[in-house]
């Protein structure tokens, strides 16, 4: 056997090459399947936060003992020793004694080990506390105070109330790193104020004893016992974490129709779960789609490879026919050297196939990833044996059969042509009514990836049918024109009985390529689309709440008076979840700052919704004096004797932007005129937003007010003229004009004929907010705005808004804070920018006025969270088989060169010794093989370009897709044609190289081999 391998040492390693490339791809599978369940599971797991993953059992009538029984005893390898804790509400009074503040006693195991004891002691005993930091600053506590506590109870529940007295042992401080140890933060409320509970400080960390021994301070009635087991990470993996979602899952339903005894359940490890069996399920489907591609490729080149070394050993079956050794000798000849070659190959891919994974799992995968050899690897390698036996069998049997007489001509008759058509013709019209499918929409999902393979082998096939016309007619032009060398190269290239398997060989691989390119380039322009819409800019800095906008605005405008680098981004929802948000922001800097994926900035008409141009009218001083002159003012209706409630208002915004209605004087019937005297909340300037006249509930009020002769202080006060101020509405009727007396004061013309008119508004106020749309909204339209509902109306729209869900609309931050409704808004405060040198200075100055940053998320922080998911790691894979294709096809041209350089060679002799130069030898043997990869090439890479059109909007692009939808599937050219050009030059390179080393081979001594 190896004396015969010896002669044919190319076509040994191509067979032994192929086996193996064979058995990778289809060991590949299974491993880059667990890899990826892997991954995801690891990754899900990182970004997952301590509250996710732990377990916590929350109870005020079971004891911590009581909630261990609770946990299932099958999650213990999984988890780490419970932590227990104990907490009991109270409240304390100040040291000053002038009112009390609430908190909680709080004991947990290893507090002293977590907690840094910046001065005084960590607790021991009953009766002994610890307190933070911020609560000695903002309360005055000091160590060995003696402190009163009384329990805070619901009066609904119980009437009994717990009191006592605890002494401070200790300052702590919680370490940066174990802010939210136990899912419980210590620290953060000192000095603010909880809804319905009143001001609060920090947690009073205290021995156990303080709760539950005998000689506690008190003896509470409601101890709130927590018990949180930590998930062991590195105990964890895909199998366990699909094990453990489902019995938490049961854990929260018996907790919820348990006993009596209330047990709060927080985790989120069912849901975490669920997300990594659907995103292993999306990705094995893609998987195993992609691989089997690369495999039908792989087996039919290794059909075509055994089929060609067959043919080359026909002589030898011949011999060993006619010595009379049959058709089982022959066979057992052939077999003796196939199959140890091929078997060899395929224990080289089982060996090689879990570093080739390891090395993808490093490049693809996020996090470290085991490469572990499961029952699929096994079955995976004992396929391969499978496959490779029965192609070998099928090529030797195929070789067997054949008469002596066919075996001892030098080209195989042609006995099956007829056969070979059908097939070829059926293969046609099954990829081509795939792809009908395909467009029509009935091949969907991972199935769409066949989409390259079915037309590049139709293309491949036809193209295949035509080789032998188009060279004719190319052949006989370039005989006509005198290009003798050419049209003989042409004609060479029909002759070859290799050709049209190859030509349809590169048609497949380079379609895969393009295809393959096409989708990765695509997936990671779609990814990174939609995390620019997520995060909606470069850097997102969200703001803890109480974070006043104002004050946001004033700390951004302090950093970056340009408006360049910084906006606020306010988000205010309705209590509805399918109310669309309305997000201020600074139209000045969000154009510059924030993303715009597949639209533009400039796309929205942001000059049309600033606020209004217009200098306010400030007002300063404490007192405001002036005459009231009415004319022609008229009450009807039922209340109509109730002159008393007939009032002129001024609406103003105090410094620290809060809205004051200040009532100056009753208002004369008739014509008349009456002095006030009022006082103003306005020591430190406010801006006069506008003039009201408040009627009796039930009457209708008509006539002109006018306020004369106005003094702030002392000091001549004007409300500007008429243009200064707009004319105001409502829905029922009433209404309120500007207008002036004939020494220019302003005045109002009211008419009323429901209800108490509208305050008329200052032209520095916008009324209705201007706002872009992303909906169909047209006109005027309500919609939540931070201090309540507010009028908008639509200037302009925008494809999308940026971080924000479908159907917002944008306004002008500025022009809503000049609004005077009233009212606490469901809103969000963030800062966007697209510097973090300015953002960090912002950051400072935002905690000098006391607004507390929460997190800062940037735009490569969410792409990385949509890189780790089986969607992105299928792509991924993609690349990985369209560049396995490209291999698969050079081997297939080695082959061809290996199993007939010799003829080819003699013929090229043949040649020179008719006196053909070599350059002439050399361009004809080039040319007996460039136009077919080149022409395949380009067709291939044409059919990879359509079926990416045709299928990548059917291939899932996100694991979970985002809710505003940025994909574009507009096809990369560059990647593309890129890729598909250094796919043309390697298989244009092989050619230039295989035809020079045949030409060289064109020795005159050859012609003794004839």
């Amino acid at each position: 056997m190896w004396s015969r391998i010896r002669h044919r040492r190319f076509q040994a390693l191509s067979l032994l090459s192929l086996a193996a490339l064979l058995t990778t791809c289809l060991c590949l599978g299974p491993l880059y399947q667990r890899a990826m369940e892997q991954g995801l599971a690891g990754s899900v797991l990182t970004q997952a936060t301590p509250e996710q993953t732990s377990v916590r059992l929350d109870s005020s009538d079971l004891s911590a003992e009581e909630l261990e029984r609770l946990f299932p005893a099958r999650l213990d390898p999984y988890f780490s020793d419970p932590d227990v804790s104990l907490a009991a509400p109270v409240k304390v009074v100040l040291p000053d004694g002038s009112f009390s503040v609430v908190t909680r006693l709080y004991a947990a195991d290893g507090a002293c080990e977590r907690l840094e004891v910046a001065s005084g002691r960590c607790p021991t005993g009953s009766g002994e506390v610890m307190v933070s930091t911020a609560d000695i600053e903002t309360n005055g506590w000091t160590v060995g105070s003696q402190v009163d506590v009384t329990e805070r109870v619901d009066p609904n529940v119980s009437d009994e109330v717990a009191s006592g007295t605890v002494t401070v042992v200790g300052v702590y401080e919680v370490p940066p790193a174990d802010g939210d140890w136990l899912d419980a933060p210590l620290t953060g409320r000192a000095g603010t104020v909880v809804p319905e509970v009143g001001t609060a400080t920090d947690d009073w960390v205290t021995a156990p004893d303080s709760l539950t021994a005998a000689d506690a301070p008190a003896q509470w009635h409601k101890i709130t016992s927590s018990t949180l087991w930590t998930l062991d990470l590195d105990a964890v993996d895909h199998d366990s974490l699909l094990v453990i979602g489902p019995i938490v899952d049961e854990l929260r339903q018996e907790a919820l129709q348990g006993n009596s005894a209330a047990v709060l359940l927080l985790t989120d490890l069912p849901g975490l779960s669920e997300r990594v069996a659907s995103g292993s399920e999306q990705g094995r489907t893609t998987v195993v789609v992609l691989i089997s591609q690369l495999l039908v490729l792989v087996s039919v080149v290794l059909w075509m490879v055994l089929v060609g070394a067959t043919d080359d050993r026909r002589a030898e079956l011949a011999l060993a026919r006619l010595r009379g050794r049959g058709r089982r000798g022959a066979a057992a000849y052939l077999l003796s050297e196939l199959l140890p070659l091929t078997l060899g190959g395929v224990a080289v891919g089982v060996l090689v196939s879990p570093f080739v994974m390891a090395l993808v799992a490093k490049i693809v995968f996020p996090v470290p990833v085991p490469i572990e050899v499961t029952g699929g690897f096994v079955l995976a390698a004992l396929a391969a044996v499978a496959a490779v036996l029965a192609v070998v069998l099928l090529a030797a049997r195929r070789a067997v059969r054949e008469p002596v007489d066919s075996l001892l001509r030098a080209v195989p008759a042609r006995h099956t042509a007829t056969g070979t058509g059908v097939i070829e013709i059926a293969t046609i019209v099954f990829s081509l009514t795939a792809v009908a499918a395909l467009v029509s929409g009935r091949l969907e999902g991972p199935l769409a990836t066949l989409a390259p393979s079915l037309l590049a082998v139709a293309a491949g096939l036809l193209l295949g049918r035509a080789l032998g016309p188009v060279t004719r007619f190319v052949s006989v032009r370039l005989m006509r024109g005198g290009r003798a060398v050419a049209a003989a190269g042409i004609v060479n290239a029909v002759r070859r009985p290799a050709a049209r398997r190859v030509l349809a060989m590169v048609v497949v691989a380079t379609a895969l390529l393009g295809f393959c390119v096409d989708a990765l380039v695509t997936g990671q322009h779609n990814r990174q689309n939609a995390a620019e819409q997520l995060n909606g800019a470069p850097y997102s800095l969200s703001l803890q709440r109480p974070a006043r906008p104002a004050d946001v605005v004033a700390a951004l405008r302090a950093v970056d008076p340009d408006h360049r680098h910084l906006t606020p981004v306010v988000t205010t929802t309705g209590n509805g979840s399918l109310t669309a948000p309305t997000v201020a922001v600074d139209p000045r800097a969000f154009p510059r700052v924030a993303f715009f994926p597949l639209s533009s900035a400039e796309r929205g008409d942001w000059d049309a919704i600033l606020a209004p141009g217009v200098d306010p009218l400030v007002l300063t001083g404490t007192t405001l004096e002036g005459t009231v002159a009415s004319h022609e003012v008229r009450l009807r209706g039922p209340a109509r004797k109730r002159v008393d409630d007939l009032v002129v208002s001024l609406q103003v915004l105090t410094s620290d932007v809060t809205t004051e209605l200040v009532d100056l004087s009753l208002i004369p019937l008739a014509d008349g005129t009456t002095a006030f005297s009022t006082g103003l909340p306005c020591a430190e300037a406010c801006t006069v937003t506008g003039i009201g006249v408040r009627a009796p509930i039930g009457s209708e009020v008509s006539g002109t007010v006018v306020l004369r002769d106005l003094t702030a202080d002392g000091s001549p006060f004007s409300l500007g003229p008429v243009t200064a101020w707009r004319r105001v509405s409502d829905d029922l009727g009433s209404s309120v004009v500007p207008a002036a007396d004939p020494e220019g004061n302003l005045g109002v013309l009211v008419s009323s004929e429901a209800a108490t008119p509208p305050v008329m508004l200052s032209a520095w106020v916008p009324s209705p907010v201007p706002a872009l749309v992303t909906g169909r909204e047209k006109g005027v339209f309500a919609a939540p705005a931070p201090e309540g509902q507010i009028d908008l109306q639509a200037v302009g729209t925008l494809d999308r808004v940026p971080g924000s869900s479908l159907g917002s609309r944008v306004v002008d931050l500025d022009g809503v804070l000049r609004r005077p409704e009233a009212g606490d808004g469901n809103y969000a405060v963030e800062v966007w920018s697209d510097d973090a040198r300015v953002l960090a200075r912002a950051e400072t100055e935002l905690r000098k006025r006391g607004i507390l940053p929460a997190q800062l998320t940037t735009v490569d922080d969410v792409r990385s969270e949509l890189d780790a998911s089986p969607a992105a790691w299928s792509l991924a894979l993609s690349v990985l088989v369209g560049g396995a294709s490209v291999l698969v096809a050079m081997l297939v041209m080695l082959v061809a060169t290996a199993t007939t350089w010799r003829a080819r060679a003699n013929d090229l002799a043949a040649l020179r010794m008719a006196g053909l130069p070599s350059p002439s030898l050399r361009r004809l043997e080039l040319l007996g093989q460039l136009p077919v990869i080149l022409v395949g090439a380009l067709v291939g890479s044409a059919c990879g370009v359509v079926a990416a059109v045709l299928a990548l909007p059917e291939v899932r692009q996100f694991t979970d897709p985002p809710a505003v939808d940025t994909t574009d599937f507009a096809t990369p050219w560059v990647a593309v044609l890129v890729a598909c050009g250094v796919g043309l030059v390697l298989l244009a390179g092989l050619v230039v190289v295989t035809s020079r080393w045949t030409a060289r081979r064109a020795r005159l001594g050859r012609m003794r081999e004839v």
